[in-house]
């Protein structure tokens, strides 16, 4: 069938031989008017601070996808194991590592002043609700509100609203299982559907 996608006026034909990738919170719509076979995932790549670095591309991305290596992943996903699954994972991280190649991502903790950057590693050693800037400051040494102006300038979110971010995003880690140190990749969902946005966070973790 003729099967499409689209994003705001970015609207796609989905021809075999191709590779789409959908970036974190995109809307998105997608379908075709008779039947297309497909193979869909849904992939959640944390970083520590909580980030997610798919979510810089603004866009649906199309990358050439060789017949060899879909069946291959074709007859993969057929197959049931630890082997599988993870043979699975391996390769759509080589598939992201491939689109980052050809469509870099910024790596923002990187243009981060000295004073933003400690206040980070301090917080991600350090998890913890009463942490307070003061503390944060003490630790760098500067003054808290020269801290909280710099870091809501830099980070775009608040003290608290950045640690509130990495404890959920350990919490997260926390409920899912991956060999990676630093990633968190749970086993990816093989569906059609986007889950809707979680309204709230704690009561829908896992367990």
């Amino acid at each position: 069938g003729e099967a499409w996608v689209e994003s705001g006026r970015q609207r796609l034909r989905m021809v075999g031989g191709n590779l789409y990738i959908i970036p974190t919170d995109l809307p998105f719509s997608a379908g075709c008017e008779t039947a297309a076979e497909k193979i869909f995932f849904h992939i959640n790549l944390l970083l520590p601070d909580g980030r997610d670095p798919a979510a810089e591309w603004k866009e649906i991305l199309c990358l050439p996808y060789k017949k060899e290596r879909y069946e291959r992943l074709a007859e993969t996903c057929k197959k049931e194991g630890v082997f599988a699954e993870l043979t699975l994972r391996q390769m759509l991280l080589e598939d992201l590592i491939e689109a980052m190649k050809s469509h870099p991502l910024t790596e923002e903790r990187s243009r981060y002043s000295p004073a933003v950057r400690k206040a980070v590693h301090y917080m991600l050693e350090h998890l913890s609700l009463g942490l307070t800037v003061e503390e944060l400051a003490e630790q760098i040494p500067c003054s808290s509100r020269m801290l909280a102006k710099r870091f809501r300038k830099e980070t775009g979110k608040s003290v608290g609203q950045y640690l509130d971010d990495l404890i959920w995003a350990e919490a997260k880690r926390r409920s899912t299982s991956c060999a990676m140190p630093g990633l968190i990749c749970p086993p990816p969902r093989r569906s059609m559907p986007r889950s809707p946005f979680l309204k709230t966070r704690w009561t829908n973790l896992p367990g």
